[in-house]
């Protein structure tokens, strides 16, 4: 094993290395901390950049601003608290906005960021996941998913495995980019809006929700990053070249 997995995973069963290169975070809580703190210094890790794009919904948003996938969007000043619609009544237009442990990490290592979130438009269409990784250039592909969501578009209700929609990897190869990922995994989430793709979130690890795990790959999926990382470093263009499990 060439990966030290940082963080304990309900659905990643990841074996401990017996000679390390490289960290990777298997969690979202672990994101940051890979990228900004001295225990992982001596191994291959994913910039603090990357690290703030893949966390801040403002950095992402900002670091996508050139691709033309983002949706409308606006910043806002966030806290917690109560949102309320112009108009509402029996909860119907009410949301709480509570501190969660992810705005609180990003407070540790951005706190000029974790005061700012984004409003978005709402988007309509068919939902897609990619999860892969992106190690020294070479870029892995799992099975695209097709989420399925609650009829009123707030929860994921299942996954299934489905062929990859025209342009679904070259919007993928292009977020990855913009954001800067390198020497981690990812998951990007994909709505196709509007008669173009558009990117919901990207995340610097693998998605964590059990029903999905088997669907990314017929073999595991963690073996197969870390057959990657005994690949050379790659040269060739990110949006022409990529492995698919």
């Amino acid at each position: 094993m060439q990966i030290q997995w940082v963080g304990q995973s309900k659905i990643w069963n990841a074996p401990k290395p017996d000679y390390a290169r490289y960290a990777l975070p298997l969690v979202e809580e672990q994101v940051l901390s890979v990228a900004f703190d001295p225990e992982f210094a001596h191994l291959k890790r994913l910039t603090k950049t990357c690290a703030i794009n893949c966390t801040s919904r403002l950095a992402q948003r900002v670091a996508l601003s050139t691709t033309g996938l983002n949706p409308k969007w606006q910043p806002y000043n966030w806290s917690p608290g109560v949102i309320k619609a112009p108009a509402s009544c029996q909860n119907n237009g009410v949301y709480f906005s509570d501190l969660t442990e992810h705005v609180w990490l990003l407070s540790e290592y951005a706190p000029e960021l974790a005061n700012i979130g984004v409003v978005e438009e709402k988007m309509i269409g068919i939902p897609y996941e990619l999860d892969g990784a992106y190690i020294e250039g070479n870029l892995l592909f799992f099975a695209p998913i097709r989420q399925q969501w609650n009829q009123d578009f707030t929860k994921i209700v299942a996954y299934e495995r489905a062929d990859a929609p025209p342009g679904l990897f070259e919007t993928a190869a292009t977020a990855i980019k913009a954001v800067g990922l390198d020497n981690s995994c990812f998951c990007i989430e994909f709505r196709h809006f509007e008669e173009k793709w558009k990117v919901v979130e990207v995340h610097a690890r693998l998605g964590e929700d059990v029903r999905l795990t088997e669907k990314l790959s017929d073999s595991n999926p963690l073996k197969a990053i870390e057959n990657l990382c005994t690949l050379p470093a790659a040269s060739a263009a990110i949006e022409r070249d990529w492995i698919k499990a």
